[in-house]
Parts: C-alpha cells; sequence; structure tokens
C-alpha cells in the first residue's frame, strides 16, 4: 500500500502547481481587506478530484500509519472532502477510523450541533488544505480541549510558514518553498496578552436558535450576576463561579427568557424578561424588592440614572398600533413616572444624558427617539433606513450622539436638535453598541469588521477583520480594546488596531465583557449561557519569580 509516495507526491505537486495556484497576473485576486493580491492556493480545484483526494489520502496514511488508532476532523468545508477521502480509505489499509467536522459557527437550528460526527475517546489530528497563521487550529484546539479529548498534530496539504512558528505539531504535505514562493514571515504583531481561565460555568439549557445579544453580566460585590435562556436569574461566587441564588421569571416568549442585560444600583440589580416584568431583586440573596408588570415583552436592558432615582427601560406590547415604548421607574419602588410609546418595537436599550436632560432609544420602525429625561415629552426623533435595536453613546463635550443602524449605517446627530452630521456606511447591519474612547468610537458590524472613527474628521482611523459577524459592544482596559465575534474569538486591539491577544471560546460570541476593576478580571458570556472568567497575563513582562 505505502509504495510509490515519492511519485504520487511528484504527481500531486505537479497538479497543484498547474491547476491550484492562481497568478495575479492572470486573475484578479482581492484580499480580506480589498487590496489586490499576488497569488494564491484554490484547493477547491482539486478536492473534488476523486485521483487527488486519493493520492492525499494515501500520502496521509504513509506520515501517520504508526500513529494508529486516532480520529480526524476539521472545520468546515475545505477539510471535509479531505478527510471523507482518508476515512473512506482507512478500512482499505486496515486501519477503521472517526471523523467528524467542526461547523463554523453552531447551527441554529434541528439539532444544533456545532460538530457533526461523533467524537470518541482516541486523539485528534485536525485536517485542513492549508495552513497560515493557524488562527482556525486554534479555535478548534480551544473546542476539542472543551469537549475533553486531545489533540495530536495538525495536517494540511500547504503549509505557508516555518513549522517553529505553531504552537501545536504540524505535518504537511508542501511549503511554500516547494512553489519557489519564500515562507511567510512573522509579520502578526507577537501577542502582548495571554488568558487564563479562572472558571467557566455552563448553563445547563441553552438556547442555539437566537444568535442575537442576550444578557450581559454584571458584578457587585462578590456576585456575578446574568439572565439565562430557561427562565433564570442567576448570580455566582465571582470567586468561584459556583452559584449563589437564582430567581426564577415568568413564561417565555417564541423560546425567549431573559435577554435583559442588567444594571446594579448600591444593593439592587434591575432586569428585564420576555414575560413583560421589569425586575428589582436584592443583589446579596436574589429577594424580590418591587415588579413592573405592565409591559408583554422586555428585552430592553435598563437604565439607571441615580440623580433622578429612575430607571429607563424600553417595553414591548401585543397591540397593533403601539408595539413599543420606554418608561421611567422609580428606583425604590418601581412606580411609574413616565410612559411614551410609538409604533415599533423597543429591543434598544436606553441611553441617559444628564447634562442635556435626555434619554434615548430606538426603535423596530427605524427611528430614534430622544425625550425629556424627567418628563418623557418627545424632543426630536430620527428616521434612519433599518431598526435599531442597539444602545447608544452620548458625547456630552461635543453635542452628539452616535449609534448604528440595521440599515449597516453609522450615525452620528446633533443632540439638541437630532440633525445629522455624519453617517459611515458598513456592509450589513450594525448591533453593536458603539465605544468612544479618546477623541475615537469603535464599534462592529455584521460585515465582520470591527471599526475605529475619529470624532473630529470623521475618518476611519482603522478597521479590524474579525472573520466573523460582530454584535458584541467594544470594552476598554487600560486604553486597549476587547471584543468578541460570532467565530467564538475574543480580540484584545491595541490603540492602532493590532491584535495583542485573544481567547479561543468554543460558542458565538455576542455580548460584551465585564470588566472586573476591583479583582483585574474579565467575565465574558457566550450565546449559549456559559460565562468564562478570565485572568490576562502579560507577556510584555518577565514572570514574577516564586
Amino acid at each position: 500500500m505505502y509504495t510509490d509516495i515519492e511519485e504520487k507526491t511528484k504527481s500531486l505537486k505537479e497538479k497543484i502547481a498547474k491547476e491550484v495556484f492562481v497568478s495575479g497576473d492572470n486573475e484578479k485576486i482581492i484580499g480580506p481587506n480589498g487590496e489586490k493580491q499576488k497569488w494564491l492556493f484554490d484547493f477547491r480545484k482539486i478536492l473534488f478530484d476523486p485521483e487527488s483526494l486519493n493520492t492525499i489520502a494515501e500520502l496521509f496514511w504513509d506520515i501517520y500509519k504508526d500513529q494508529y488508532p486516532f480520529q480526524i476532523g476539521g472545520l468546515e468545508t475545505a477539510s471535509i472532502p479531505i478527510f471523507s477521502a482518508i476515512v473512506t480509505r482507512s478500512k482499505d489499509f486496515g486501519k477503521p477510523i472517526n471523523g467528524f467536522f467542526i461547523r463554523k459557527e453552531r447551527k441554529s437550528t434541528g439539532l444544533q450541533k456545532i460538530i457533526e460526527g461523533k467524537l470518541n475517546s482516541y486523539p485528534v489530528i485536525l485536517i485542513d488544505d492549508l495552513i497560515n497563521t493557524g488562527g482556525s487550529i486554534k479555535r478548534q484546539l480551544s473546542l476539542m480541549e472543551n469537549e475533553g479529548v486531545e489533540v495530536r498534530s495538525a495536517f494540511s496539504i500547504l503549509c505557508f510558514r516555518d513549522k517553529e512558528f505553531y504552537p501545536f505539531d504540524i505535518s504537511s504535505l508542501f511549503s511554500l518553498k516547494d512553489f519557489n514562493i519564500p515562507l511567510s514571515e512573522k509579520k502578526e504583531k507577537k501577542k502582548e496578552l495571554q488568558f487564563e481561565v479562572l472558571w467557566h460555568f455552563k448553563n445547563e439549557n441553552p438556547n442555539y436558535f437566537y444568535t442575537n445579544p442576550k444578557s450581559r453580566p454584571a458584578y457587585a460585590f462578590s456576585g456575578v450576576c446574568f439572565g439565562t435562556d430557561d427562565k433564570k436569574f442567576v448570580a455566582l461566587n465571582s470567586s468561584s463561579g459556583k452559584m449563589k441564588w437564582e430567581y426564577k421569571v415568568g413564561r417565555t416568549s417564541k423560546g425567549k427568557s431573559i435577554f435583559s442585560s442588567p444594571s446594579i444600583h448600591k444593593n439592587i440589580v434591575y432586569f428585564g424578561a420576555y414575560d413583560g416584568n421589569v425586575y428589582a431583586l436584592n443583589t446579596e440573596n436574589g429577594e424580590r424588592i418591587w415588579k413592573f408588570t405592565e409591559a408583554d415583552w422586555v428585552g430592553s436592558s435598563p437604565y439607571v440614572s441615580p440623580d433622578l432615582n429612575s430607571l429607563f427601560v424600553g417595553l414591548e406590547f401585543g397591540l397593533l398600533k403601539q408595539r413599543g415604548g420606554i418608561v421611567s421607574l422609580d428606583l425604590e419602588s418601581g412606580k411609574k413616572k413616565w410612559q411614551y410609546t410609538f409604533k415599533g418595537l423597543a429591543h434598544s436599550s436606553p441611553a441617559y444624558s444628564k447634562k442635556y436632560n435626555a434619554v434615548a432609544i430606538g426603535s423596530n420602525d427605524f427611528n430614534v427617539y430622544l425625550l425629556d429625561a424627567k418628563n418623557g415629552k418627545l424632543k426630536w426623533s430620527f428616521k434612519t433606513g433599518g431598526e435599531v435595536k442597539a444602545s447608544f453613546s452620548i458625547d456630552e463635550d461635543r453635542g452628539r450622539i452616535v449609534f448604528g443602524s440595521h440599515d449597516g449605517g453609522f450615525y452620528v446627530l446633533n443632540i439638541e436638535d437630532g440633525a445629522l452630521i455624519f453617517k459611515y456606511q458598513t456592509d450589513d447591519i450594525i448591533y453593536s453598541t458603539p465605544l468612544m474612547y479618546d477623541g475615537e468610537v469603535i464599534f462592529g458590524s455584521y460585515d465582520k469588521y470591527i471599526y475605529s472613527l475619529n470624532l473630529n474628521s470623521f475618518k476611519l482611523s482603522w478597521k479590524f477583520d474579525a472573520g466573523s459577524k460582530v454584535s458584541a459592544d467594544p470594552i476598554v482596559v487600560d486604553g486597549r480594546f476587547y471584543v468578541g465575534a460570532h467565530n467564538g474569538i475574543f480580540y484584545v486591539l491595541n490603540r492602532g488596531g493590532e491584535n495583542i491577544g485573544e481567547f479561543f471560546a468554543g460558542e458565538r460570541i455576542v455580548n460584551a465583557a465585564r470588566y472586573d476593576e476591583y479583582k483585574k478580571r474579565l467575565y465574558l458570556p457566550t450565546f449559549a449561557g456559559e460565562i468564562y472568567c478570565l485572568k490576562e497575563n502579560d507577556l510584555t513582562k518577565p514572570p514574577k519569580s516564586a
């Protein structure tokens, strides 16, 4: 079986050079940032050719025959025909193996799996057509670790870099040198931060259907509070991740329970639920202090204004001409101070300006409404080209309010009269609440980019390719920006938008992390109801001596 390996390798190399390699001189090749590329390898041209797949399978078995038993898998889609060929030929070699593939994002319908096929207890060899920076392999390593399965090696047809570059074992049939192309240099900025998982909370009954932002954790004293998909609002011990208490809310609506992110003031935590109620609970024991019951659904997150002793939150109703609104509630009693209603649903979360005595909220009717915070009277409304579901950032110094819309537009308005000052157009919906920091505004888009715009010139300072949809709000810690994406990667970017650290979660990251400035920890949620408690290790500093 293992004969003519050199001849088969030579033949495959010639086919790759002739059919897979594409020169920019012959075809237009566009890179991830819109720039023209000189070349690329398009392995799809041979991955459905039976002769090529058979050769790749035989060469794989020549490398790994003595490492049996194992199982193989890879990230969709290029790996699928490769490992299918390897699995098919395994019986011919008398070494039958198991195969599986990993979805880029968990399927939201059907069986809602992220891993298709069955994992067994044998070590894994990850398969891909080519490996460049190794980012996709790192994500798979994290997922396999969560599943409790050992990864032995990664296998690819083509490798772009020297093997010493990768923090994992790798075998490849060819390198760029085999095609007279210099190996890629280590151009990626060296990572400055590394994350350590202190604890990991898993929700027992996650709802994988909804991939929009859900309940972001809040913390107070020794507890981390957030809502879950199974009608529970929970508080965890921030040191151990163990349950302190839980409070059960009422009915769900189409599987939606608590998407509202809590706000904490003094010893009270406030949140809404899709049972139509707004709740105020004691942070220490979870006992209910009050409940506001006048809505049909509440997906909005409350904003607490201590100076007005008020809580602002969006409401939704099952009425034909009055679908949404915003209410001001007394912080201590939950009694209604005022309410303003409009035609569209209100999933958006309010933002408040003390200087301008104003509270803003968006609606599914495409409008943004700015109201007098004390009496609820409308100051102005502004219509976008899409639903406005996230929240806002208010620049009180410049007198501006900034936000994104589902029309893909990022808007800058005059807060006093609602006049449009500037609009920046992205290529997909914006579900991310912008972060303003030191003259810049940072936000994500479903077009897979994270943007930074200068608030004075409105020029694009930088944009970062996150590789997947971005609905999470950016946060800033010590001048660094932290934001997750739907591919499960939690990025750390410096002021120039360079990736200086990352953490690979197994599930979509759809919400902002929460930073505990006292314990110097990050609480990172995923759409599956998980919370990772992360500690940062600065790789630029020498380790402390024992």
